[in-house]
Order: C-alpha cells, then sequence, then structure tokens
C-alpha cells in the first residue's frame, strides 16, 4: 500500500491536465468546417494605394505673430516689398498638395497668410515660363517707386488674390536674370530700404542670375540698399549660392518653411528686427521695469538702477 501512495498523488497531480485536454478536445469537435471548393484563379490581389499617405490631409493654420510682435514689441523693417516669383513648377505639384513638394503660389500664399496686417502694399511680378507667354507689364517712365506701379496689393487682397489662383503681373521674362536686370535697368527712387523677395525653382540660381542679383544690389545701394530673400522650390535642401553672411537676407528651402511653426519664423525674421528698446539701457522695453533710466547709469537685469548713484565706467 505504502508502494502505490507515490503513484496516486503524481496521479492526482496530471488530473487538472487531463481535465483540461478533454475539455479543449470537446470545444475542437463542435467547431464547424467549411468547405469550400478550392479555386486559386478567382481571387485577385490589388496593388496597396500609397497615394493617400502621401497627401497632406491638414489645411494650413497660421501661427499667427500678432501677439508676440505687440507683447516683445518688435519693431517692423520693411516699408517696401517687392516679390518675383515663379511658377514654372507648378504644374507639375502634386494635388491638392505634397510633404515633398510645396509649389511657388502656394508658398507665397502661405507667406502672405502668416504675416500679421501691417501697414504696407507689395509688388508682386511673375517671371518663368508660363509668365513669358502673357502680355508683360510696361514701366512708366514717371514710375520711380513701387507706390507708383500699378496694381499694388494689400496683404488681404494679395492673400485672396492667391488664394482664387488669378494671374500675377508678369515681367515677361523667362529666368531670373532677365527679371532682374529688367528691374536694375528702372529709375528707382527708395526713401527706405528694400525687401526683396525671391520665389522660384533652384535651377534658375546660376550663373547668370547670380551676376544680376550683384547688379540689382550694386543698384540698390546707391539708395537705402536691400534684403534678399530667395526660398527655392523643387529641392529639399536649400542652397547658399547667393548666401553673403556681410550682407542682408539669406534662401532657404520651400519644404523647410512649409509647416505654420517654421513659416511664421521665417516671416518673422524678413518682418522684424530686434524688440525696441527705447532708454537703450540693454534691457528690451517689454521686459523693463523701469523704461525711463537716464544715459550711462547701471541698470540690473530687470531695467532698474543697480546702484543709488553711480555710472557705468
Amino acid at each position: 500500500m505504502n508502494n502505490k501512495l507515490p503513484l496516486i498523488l503524481f496521479t492526482l497531480r496530471l488530473l487538472p491536465w487531463w481535465l483540461a485536454i478533454l475539455l479543449l478536445a470537446g470545444c475542437a469537435t463542435q467547431e464547424h468546417v467549411l468547405n469550400a471548393p478550392y479555386r486559386p484563379h478567382s481571387a485577385t490581389l490589388e496593388n496597396y494605394r500609397t497615394q493617400p499617405h502621401q497627401r497632406v490631409h491638414d489645411v494650413f493654420s497660421p501661427v499667427r505673430l500678432q501677439t508676440k510682435a505687440a507683447e516683445q514689441r518688435l519693431q517692423v523693417k520693411i516699408d517696401n516689398l517687392l516679390v518675383l516669383i515663379d511658377t514654372s513648377l507648378d504644374e507639375f505639384a502634386p494635388s491638392p498638395y505634397s510633404a515633398t513638394f510645396l509649389s511657388a503660389y502656394e508658398a507665397l500664399h502661405r507667406f502672405i497668410h502668416s504675416t500679421p496686417a501691417l501697414p504696407f502694399e507689395t509688388s508682386v511680378f511673375e517671371f518663368g515660363a508660363a509668365a513669358s507667354d502673357v502680355d508683360s507689364l510696361s514701366f512708366d517712365a514717371q514710375a520711380q517707386n513701387l507706390a507708383q506701379l500699378h496694381p499694388r496689393f494689400g496683404l488681404e487682397p494679395l492673400d485672396l488674390h492667391l488664394e482664387k489662383r488669378q494671374r500675377l503681373p508678369s515681367l515677361g521674362k523667362r529666368d531670373l536674370a532677365g527679371a532682374l536686370d529688367t528691374l536694375t535697368a528702372q529709375r528707382w527712387l527708395f526713401d527706405q530700404p528694400l525687401t526683396l523677395l525671391i520665389i522660384a525653382p533652384w535651377q534658375q540660381l546660376n550663373t547668370h542670375s547670380l551676376r544680376a542679383l550683384k547688379m540689382f544690389k550694386k543698384r540698390m545701394a546707391i539708395h537705402q540698399g536691400v534684403c534678399v530673400y530667395l526660398v527655392g522650390i523643387g529641392a529639399e535642401y536649400s542652397r547658399s549660392l547667393a548666401d553673403n553672411a556681410r550682407e542682408c537676407g539669406f534662401s532657404v528651402s520651400a519644404q523647410w518653411i512649409a509647416q505654420p511653426a517654421e513659416m511664421a519664423h521665417f516671416v518673422e525674421r524678413v518682418m522684424y528686427t530686434f524688440p525696441a528698446d527705447s532708454d537703450n539701457d540693454g534691457i528690451y522695453d517689454f521686459a523693463d521695469r523701469c523704461p525711463a533710466t537716464r544715459p550711462g547709469r547701471i541698470v540690473n537685469r530687470h531695467g532698474c538702477y543697480q546702484f543709488a548713484d553711480t555710472r557705468r565706467l
């Protein structure tokens, strides 16, 4: 009897496992098996559609700069804005928009849509293959300032104009070099610096256009100077051929500023300088708790006098 006791205990330990196996076997026998005929030629396998996942479905919602500009008292540095745009590659742009390609019209539309309501008007001229087939703009000999050129656009009318994809005034030139040469030949008179925004394919940036851009800068240097900002279309990486650290302006790829936050940062760099510092104490007005300190006095980080009666050395 004692010899059979370990065997009985071992059997009792395995009893739950045997019951589980019997239950699973019973469930398996209750499953219905479908008797479907085998037809290998009736099934078709379609390609996976990736186009919907490559499109930008969100609507561009600009980051408004009015609040930041008001709080930090940013100083506007633009009085005359001139835009040159080449829409030659827009016909190849995916519809509605692609994450890897931003058309020239859409780039300008997002730029204007992100710009605060500032009291200035804009002159926009189109060039390139698409603009060479339309009637070119004839400059009046008396037009010596952008304010004398027509049509002139306010920011809101220009935004609506671009949203409707209406035609822009054309210079009748196929390349950037020809457009810049046309502008250089005019008798401009500016009281304030000029800001030139060029939106064009990177292929337009070549030896001829760089020479024409250099001549245009020299012509504008006679007056108040010019800041040139270049937005390249059709490539992911920007080209710095036109950049010069000693001159105002820079170049950037359209894809880099396609999103609202990056576009707002670009607009801020184009439109504004540093915050105002009315008393010239090194503390910006929005952070200055003592805005009327006298010149030469030492101030703390709040813009107030550090000492009672001490001057800077």
